[in-house]
């Protein structure tokens, strides 16, 4: 066994070619109070803000298609990279927990001086995405989750994985291993993702790309550490109350076969939530995004703007 995690780490390295300042695809970057983030954007400067935040693996470049069909002069979009994956900095102490994460996206907003702006977050970046919206209101107007995992009420980790997570070189082979491995990657896109034909060869090099980035198997090792497998309860979104108090209208879509994070996940949000509405979509797993773009622009749109076309 610990030759071959050497073996992943090794292939690692040498896949760790590209500079996190000098990403190849497109994209700009922004000076925050918190380090620097790179980003996408469409839409018209003067719509009203919806960000975007991923899971894992999951650059801004994963969300360009859907940007690129939902977003007109009416809705400023912005893909953003939430470290430690894609090309954003990351933070000196290698905390990716909910609370900092929120500190990095109000941050993010903060420099773009954005209001009023809608969070949009996918899988674990669902957890990110409500920490913001809850702890800073000002700047956030509400939130969407397209299959969050927010893992409320589950067990904590174990104190194996706990332990495991705790020694650097074994979390960083074991991220080589995973997370940065481009073959595991495609396992888990086809294992997530209900029909196999979507997951192209340009779909996983979208979501394997993060692996390329200088240093990201070390980094992923500890988001695993700090974010994966942390406990998440004594943040704002760790709390059911919090669910429960907060009033502002909230989007739901869900993909009806979620094997990660399954349906009944999304209907105890909604039984949580004051004002919450659930899209459920057939035939779809863990990534509505990607699987049913379409019907996922369609609900984005109507939860966005008013019948006339103007935002809400």
């Amino acid at each position: 066994m610990a030759l071959l995690l050497g073996a992943f780490r090794v292939g690692a390295s040498f896949r760790e070619t590209e500079e996190r300042r000098r990403p190849p695809r497109s994209g700009r970057f922004v000076e925050t109070a918190l380090g620097e983030i790179r980003y996408q954007e469409r839409g018209g400067e003067g719509g009203r803000p919806v960000v975007f935040i991923g899971g894992t693996m999951a650059s801004s470049d994963t969300f360009l298609p859907l940007l690129d069909a939902l977003c007109d002069r009416r809705l400023r979009c912005l893909a953003i990279d939430l470290p430690p994956f894609g090309y954003s900095e990351r933070p000196p102490d290698g905390d990716y927990g909910r609370a900092p994460q929120a500190d990095r996206i109000d941050a993010f907003l903060r420099a773009l001086r954005l209001r009023e702006t809608v969070l949009v977050g996918h899988s674990i970046g669902g957890g990110p995405t409500v920490e913001t919206a809850m702890r800073y209101p000002e700047e956030v107007q509400t939130f969407v989750l397209l299959a969050g995992a927010l893992g409320l009420g589950s067990a904590p980790p174990s104190p194996l994985v706990r332990a495991s997570l705790s020694v650097p070189t074994l979390r960083t082979a074991l991220a080589s291993a995973t997370l940065v491995n481009p073959w595991a990657v495609r396992m888990s896109l086809r294992h997530f993702i209900e029909n196999d034909a979507i997951v192209t060869r340009e779909l996983v090099d979208r979501y394997a790309a993060s692996g390329r980035v200088e240093g990201m198997a070390c980094a992923g090792g500890r988001w695993a550490q700090t974010a994966l497998f942390a406990a998440e309860s004594g943040t704002v979104s760790g709390r059911p109350p919090s669910y429960r108090e907060y009033e502002r209208p909230v989007l739901l879509v869900w993909g009806k076969e979620d094997v990660a994070t399954p349906l009944a996940q999304a209907e105890e949000l909604k039984s949580l939530l004051l004002n919450a509405r659930l899209v459920v979509l057939p035939g779809v797993g863990h990534f509505p995004h990607i699987e049913a773009p379409s019907p996922v622009v369609a609900a984005l749109r109507s939860f966005l703007l008013d019948e006339d076309g103007t935002p809400r």
